[in-house]
């Protein structure tokens, strides 16, 4: 170690893990991300992307050749950091109206004309890029020689060996690449999805080459062939097309699928313009593991094995959610694979499925064709899309996923599998037609305004047979809807399905006639326009056991559940409105309640719908007037579904055809009717001046024989009340503006009417009627409706009884299965059906489940540890390792031995930067830290004096240990530290507060000419600052500035370039030219200061 104290000034190099031997640097970089466990995951898209981010983060300084450029190595940024969109389409715009004169001229004339607008080498590929796409186009070639004959070096000449096909579009390109003064290699491969590509399959005869090209010190990937020119066609003569999205395919159609033909367009694709290597590898593999330029590089037999996957699935930002490799094995005779997407972007999607040649088509039985074995759902809550393939025979499958996000109707292929199934399921059977692409909501349910709020997946499970769909509405629409039973594709629409639009949302309600898979189709459109139906939402509706409820619902005869236009129109408003088809009611009535504007009577019936019949309920149903207030109150003797309908009378009505305006539909289906209720008052067509009443007393229409009953009802607009036939009864009308009377009833059979009279009118008129009855038959009417309500109670419970069964059942199905969505579901639904107590298969599916859970638990741990040892992160590795010890898991593949080693390095080298710190801080000088790749030391000597020592192989490593984790903003050397000077040659003016660059860089350059102005500049600079300060005015920083990239520049010296010991010979010169001035400066302040 160095003799000299601790006040010693040290310059130390920071370079992290220089090589002077490529492969062995490229070998130091795959064993980091080997033991950081990126090798131990199958490498997707996102893995790929995580190992570049990782690289970016290490800060790994990468190779230089002789002429200190960088050699094949990981970018430090990605094409999103670069893509200049507003530049491009300069450039692009520029390079597009290249003026057809340079096609006779020297090819240079042509470039230097492209570069004209180009301001760095990435600007420079774009421009000569974008011309190449089109150079070709029907507009430029017309003005090509008539014949090839032409200067070898013009324009011409390589356009017509472009076209001839004697040169290809990259030889071109680095024709012009040349003239541009842009660093490029030719590199040779394979690729991949090519025309004749076969998934899966072995494709190093698929060869081709490509361009890696040296641009503002990054190598960047470029594919100029398939960015100018794009095939078109399938050659799939080993398969044939049985179904897509729109189901079975045609023999003709199947036939054109396999032409083997395809077709080539001009165009630009900027997919392969300076494509991200973690993207590149999937298209094209290189015979040099160093063009893949990935941090975690990607073996042949991994590429082999890789999806299928297409520009288009990077371009829409999709993520491989399932199933990392290309071939897929099924022994249950079934796949699913999701393909998660941005749920904000408008996607669509569609799909292909080939069978191989060699398998023979087995047709199901009811079935005379061989299609909708796909079911293709759309998931908004997990964000992905889901298909599931259900193979119909064994055999070879190959499964097209197709998307676009501005197209409805042309899709582009996305990712492609290769599917082997070797066994299939009993009970195959096609899907029910969907006459949608999709099942589940989809982007033409956004763009009709329905927001899904109930059911966000494509496939619901009526367990019982029913179900309730529900969406919010945006807009005024009008639906249509079919219910198709699978398999044998009849309609059973009518009497199953029933729904209601009302408060801005729509319902549906399904109730299935037996058990199987229905595709329920919904169509809308907007309200009062003269427009189709389109398609706007479909689902897959099924249900495993027979229907507890089967019968359907009542024939509404076209009308509008809920409340209608007339209801609004009327002034009739609803304070807290239930939905207009009410479920399973237990307390055997129902009221509810609407306001009025103005006098308009209202009227209400009730009708019970069992089978064909249709029965009258209109006695049970009861309106009562109180001002504005209007409540309906609905009293049920049996169990059923029943239709209520409210009225308004309509006061234009011409005659009794129109004489009541239905205000108000509700379909209420009662499991429990009354216990003890009785018909209401019989109400009479009411005259047109009474706009309606309410009745106190008696509520019921039977009154016992030969009782004194007490009668109260208010009627606003008569003057006088009486009861017919009994002038004892004396109605006087009280403060509250009942009319009240003591009544004594008749025999049995005898019928009691309240009269009203007007003021304006002689002659009263009937409102309402009683019916006198025995108190026997009073008796057994109560006797009678209590037998109906036991054998109600009894059937209801007979139904929880089917419903715990049937539960439980699916419940010990889940168990067996191990299926932990499905056991939580019915675990839940088991808990509430039983309150009481847990059972023996409760108990036994709560311990699965917590058995379940913990495994999932297990696996995210895992998860989660390899990914902070991935990304090395302390304080997710410290929470990873805690958690995974306190689930006491097994280590699998030295995972947690790895991530112990890693998070113990960065503890260690975290603790050597603070002891580093502090040992600096307490010397109490201002420390100059450089990065110097010669591994010398620097020292300062008290007397001023400048002396540097070779470093040992031991020091320099521990030295490098030691300070790598120092940022580089830390090497920036200040203004206010460089003094003034007194003499000629030193600085004048006060120091001037800029941050400077560092005293060298990762990748040294060669020296620049115009590094002897240095000091000179600085003088400048320093004295207009002076001079600006003196006069109040901002100074000029543009001097300060150029200085400074001139010193970056002196410093950015290649290791190699002039020999080693140039460069440290360069390095104390720079170093000793300002560290008199500074030294002479320090002093003076602390002269000063004491």
């Amino acid at each position: 170690m160095s003799k000299f104290t601790d006040s010693s000034l040290i310059v130390e190099d920071y370079s992290d893990k220089r090589k002077s031997d490529e492969a062995r640097w490229r070998e130091d970089l795959n064993e980091h991300f080997r033991k950081l466990g990126f090798h131990r995951e199958v490498p997707t898209p996102e893995l790929l992307r995580e190992a570049q981010d990782v690289y970016r983060r290490l800060d790994w300084e990468r190779p230089v050749d002789d002429d200190g450029n960088v050699l094949p190595s990981p970018p430090m940024t990605s094409k999103e950091d670069v893509l200049d969109e507003e530049a491009f389409a300069v450039l692009d715009e520029h390079a597009i109206k290249t003026p057809f004169s340079y096609i006779n001229q020297h090819i240079r004339y042509l470039v230097s004309y492209l570069l004209q607008p180009t301001d760095t080498d990435v600007d420079k590929a774009r421009v000569l890029t974008r011309w190449l796409a089109r150079c070709l186009e029907d507009d430029y070639v017309r003005h090509l020689p008539r014949t090839e004959w032409t200067t070898d070096d013009s324009t011409a000449s390589y356009l017509w060996k472009l076209r001839r096909r004697t040169m290809d579009y990259d030889e071109l390109f680095h024709v012009l690449c040349e003239h541009a003064d842009i660093k490029f290699e030719l590199v040779r491969g394979c690729v991949r999805n090519t025309i004749n590509y076969e998934v899966g399959a072995d494709f190093k005869n698929q060869r081709k080459t490509w361009t890696a090209a040296l641009l503002d010190g990054e190598w960047r990937l470029i594919d100029v062939r398939w960015i100018c020119e794009a095939a078109y066609g399938v050659t799939k003569n080993n398969w044939r097309l049985i179904e897509d999205e729109k189901g079975k395919v045609s023999t003709k159609r199947a036939m054109q699928e396999n032409r083997g033909t395809y077709k080539t367009h001009c165009r630009f694709r900027e997919f392969y313009f300076l494509a991200d290597p973690e993207i590149f590898v999937f298209d094209h593999f290189p015979d040099d593991d160093k063009w893949q330029l990935l941090a975690r590089t990607v073996t042949y037999d991994e590429a082999k094995e890789l999806p299928a996957i297409r520009s288009d699935f990077f371009q829409e930002k999709l993520t491989l959610k399932s199933h990392p490799k290309s071939n897929v094995s099924s022994n249950d005779g079934q796949v699913t694979f999701e393909i998660g997407f941005d749920t904000s972007k408008r996607m669509t999607f569609a799909y292909k499925l080939y069978r191989s040649k060699g398998c023979r088509e087995q047709v199901v039985s009811t079935r005379s064709a061989l299609d909708r074995f796909v079911f293709l759902e759309r998931d908004l809550d997990e964000g992905v899309m889901r298909a599931v393939i259900r193979f119909p025979f064994v055999g070879q499958f190959l499964f097209e996923l197709h998307g676009s996000e501005k197209s409805d109707t042309h899709h582009a292929l996305l990712v492609t599998y290769f599917l082997t199934c070797h066994d299939i399921k009993e009970d195959c059977k096609p899907l029910p037609p969907n006459i949608r692409e999709e099942w589940g909501p989809g982007e033409d349910t956004k763009d009709m305004g329905m927001v899904p709020l109930t059911h966000r997946k494509g496939q619901i499970e009526a367990d019982d047979g029913d179900a309730e769909i529900k969406f919010s509405l945006d807009r005024e629409l009008e639906f249509k809807h079919d219910l198709v039973k699978g398999e044998v594709d009849i309609p059973v629409t009518e009497g199953h399905i029933l729904h209601t639009v009302e408060n801005g949302e729509m319902s549906i309600n399904v109730r299935l006639p037996e058990a199987g898979e229905y595709a329920l189709n919904v169509m809308a459109k907007e309200k009062n326009k003269k427009t189709r139906f389109a398609p706007a939402c479909s689902y897959l509706v099924s249900c495993q056991d027979e229907p507890l409820e089967s019968d359907p619902f009542p024939d509404t005869e076209g009308k509008q559940l809920g409340p209608t236009a007339t209801f609004a129109q009327l002034g009739f408003s609803e304070d807290d409105p239930w939905p207009s088809f009410v479920t399973n009611l237990v307390t055997g009535e129902y009221k509810m309640a609407i306001k009025r504007k103005r006098n308009i009577l209202v009227a209400a019936s009730l009708e019970l719908e069992e089978g064909d019949t249709t029965t009258d309920y209109h006695n049970y149903v009861s309106v009562d007037t109180k001002g504005e207030l209007v409540l309906i109150c609905a009293t049920f003797p049996k169990m059923g579904t029943y239709t209520l309908t409210v009225f308004a009378r309509n006061t234009d009505a011409v005659d009794d055809s129109d004489l009541f305006l239905p205000l108000y539909v509700k379909i209420i289906e009662v499991v429990l009717p009354t216990l003890t209720g009785t018909p209401v008052p019989t109400t009479a067509l009411l005259p047109a001046w009474c706009h309606g009443y309410s009745i106190k007393e008696p509520e019921h229409c039977c009154l016992p024989s030969n009782e004194k009953v007490m009668m109260s009802i208010a009627i606003p607009e008569a003057s006088v009340v009486l009861v017919k036939g009994h002038p004892e009864c004396k109605m006087k009308k009280n403060e509250n503006g009942y009319w009240e009377g003591l009544l004594k009833t008749g025999p049995p059979g005898s019928v009691i009417d309240i009269m009203a009279k007007e003021t304006n009118r002689d002659q009263a008129e009937k409102i309402v009627s009683y019916e006198v009855v025995s108190k026997e038959d009073l008796l057994q009417m109560e006797m009678k409706q209590e037998v109906t309500f036991r054998d109600a109670l009894n059937r209801l419970e007979s139904k929880e009884a089917e419903k715990q069964s049937r539960i439980i059942t699916r419940l010990n199905q889940a168990v067996e299965d191990r299926n932990r969505p499905k056991l939580e579901k019915c675990l839940a639904r088991a808990k509430e059906l039983n309150p009481k107590g847990a059972t023996v298969d409760i108990t036994r599916a709560e311990v699965l489940l917590r058995e379940l859970l913990d495994e999932e638990g297990r696996l995210i741990a895992r998860k989660e540890l390899r990914k902070a040892t991935r990304i090395s992160d302390i304080p997710s590795l410290e929470a990873a390792v805690r958690k995974f010890k306190h689930l006491k898991m097994v280590e699998e593949d030295g995972d947690f031995s790895a991530a112990v080693e890693v998070l113990r390095n960065l503890l260690d080298k975290k603790d050597d930067v603070k002891k580093d710190v502090t040992l600096h801080t307490a010397t109490g000088e201002n420390l100059f830290h450089g990065r110097n790749t010669g591994g010398v030391h620097i020292y300062v000597l008290p007397d001023g004096h400048v002396q540097q020592q070779e470093l040992t192989g031991a020091e320099s490593s521990f030295l490098h240990h030691s300070m790598r984790s120092f940022h580089k903003d830390t090497t920036q050397l200040t203004f206010s530290e460089i003094p003034e000077s007194k003499g000629d040659d030193s600085f004048t003016g006060p120091s001037h507060h800029f941050s400077g660059p560092t005293l060298g860089t990762s990748t040294p350059q060669k020296p620049h000419k115009s590094s002897a102005r240095v000091p000179e500049l600085l003088r400048e600079a320093r004295l207009k600052s002076k001079m600006a300060q003196q006069s109040d005015d901002e100074p000029d920083q543009d001097e300060v500035e150029a200085a400074l990239d001139e010193i970056e520049k002196e410093e950015h010296i290649s290791k190699d370039w002039g020999g080693r010991r140039t460069w440290k010979n360069r390095t104390m010169n720079v170093f000793k030219k300002y560290w008199h001035s500074m030294k002479e400066k320090s002093q003076g302040l602390r002269g000063n200061t004491k």
